[in-house]
């Protein structure tokens, strides 16, 4: 739309370059309607610039001026409409003495006209939308009550252009102050791990030294530094899923195995009076393909999770086929999650009630981090269910690959 864009930029309006398809199609609706109501060969939504006008829709008109879009101001009636803020009419503009020398009437054929007006959402008059006739013609009042109903409709839109102008610069907004926020935290990332490598390699030699009454110390300095070491990588995690440098690999393999790996893994991380198990549902692929490095990834943090808040009870992978969907499910027995938590626990740094109360450690990155994943990757993963007390499931769901 670089017609519009120009007279919106000559105009002085902020919305220029939101005139989407969806508010096209209303202002073509709103010429064939005039043109349809009225009888007549051309209609034109107008935008008046300082030395032209833009036809931004346009019905009937002859080349060049089709093609063009354009003429010079020396062609408008328009700008009458503009100039004046109401309704101009011209019955017969070759004895009319407002417009007989304008250039419309020759090089356009233009004889009868009816323009009404059209207004920015500023209340500024911009342009105006026109019925033009190559014969005279006396315009009724019906004419004219018809052209401000079909004008007042072209405003909407341009209001309609206006908000959604608005929404974009704010969403632009809060994409530039995330991106900079997580360049922020990248960088308190990297400042962290060359902090922390020195920590992990002083308590494997203090091991060597020290009586070994004195390893609970060390295990929990151990601990710490892990915490702090997986919260450095998450951040550098972020930034590089945020600036969409993930590369999907689509390879092969097998969802059981994938399964039987992250239970094993967890089996001696979750507490000991939790057990972990997997299912396997008989309609379960043998193979399946898909990127096993990020899915690998979300499942971990979903059964990191649950592990975390689970104090008894078990925690269950699941994992079957739904409608050409590989779905896996992390169901726990934990805690369940608030009502008022359940529409922000996707967001960074976001821990819930649940975590605060049990003093949990974290810094709310892990299914900020699954989230991200399944955005870049066309997977799916959503809350499906949570009970307070009873616990919660998390699916995951991978669709199969397109041929």
């Amino acid at each position: 739309m670089l017609y519009w864009k120009a007279a919106a930029e000559d105009q002085g309006i902020a919305w220029q370059g939101a005139f989407d398809a969806q508010a096209q199609a209303t202002l073509d609706r709103s010429v064939w309607l005039v043109s349809h109501n009225l009888g007549v060969p051309v209609a034109l939504v107008t935008i008046v610039e300082r030395r032209r006008q833009v036809f931004q829709s346009q019905i009937g008109l002859k080349e060049p001026w089709a093609t063009r879009s354009e003429t010079p101001l020396s062609h408008s009636f328009c700008k009458h409409c503009v100039a004046d803020g109401r309704c101009f009419i011209v019955e017969d503009a070759r004895t009319d003495e407002r417009v007989r020398e304008n250039l419309a009437v020759p090089d356009l054929g233009v004889i009868a006209y009816l323009g009404a007006p059209l207004r920015a959402p500023s209340g500024k008059v911009i342009g105006a939308l026109c019925a033009i006739d190559g014969a005279p013609r006396a315009w009724t009042a019906d004419d004219k009550a018809a052209m401000e109903a079909l004008a007042s409709a072209v405003e909407q839109e341009f209001r309609h252009c206006a908000e959604l102008a608005r929404i974009r610069a704010q969403l632009a907004e809060v994409r530039r102050e995330s991106r900079a926020q997580t360049a922020a935290l990248a960088g308190l990332g990297r400042d962290l791990r060359p902090l922390l490598t020195p920590i992990a390699t002083s308590v494997d030699v203090l091991r060597e030294r020290i009586d070994t009454g004195a390893w609970d110390l060390l295990d929990v300095i151990e601990h710490s530094s892990d915490t702090l070491t997986q919260f450095a990588d998450d951040l550098l995690e972020i930034e590089e899923l945020e600036r969409d440098k993930v590369e999907v690999q689509q390879n092969p393999f097998s969802p059981h195995t994938l399964l039987r790996n992250i239970v094993e893994t967890f089996r001696h991380r979750v507490g000991p009076d939790v057990a972990i198990r997997e299912e396997v549902a008989p309609n379960t692929p043998v193979v399946w393909t898909g990127d096993v490095r990020r899915v690998e990834q979300v499942l971990a943090h979903l059964v990191g999770n649950a592990a975390k808040f689970t104090l008894s009870g078990e925690i269950v992978l699941f994992v079957t086929l739904e409608e050409n969907a590989l779905v896996f499910r992390v169901r726990d027995t934990g805690p369940g999650i608030p009502l008022t938590d359940r529409n922000s626990i996707f967001d960074r740094f976001e821990r819930g009630e649940a975590s605060s109360e049990r003093g949990q450690n974290g810094f709310g990155l892990g299914l900020a981090i699954c989230r991200s994943v399944a955005a870049r990757t066309g997977t799916i993963l959503e809350l499906e269910e949570t009970r307070c007390p009873g616990g919660s499931t998390f699916r995951f769901a991978i669709p199969a690959p397109k041929a």
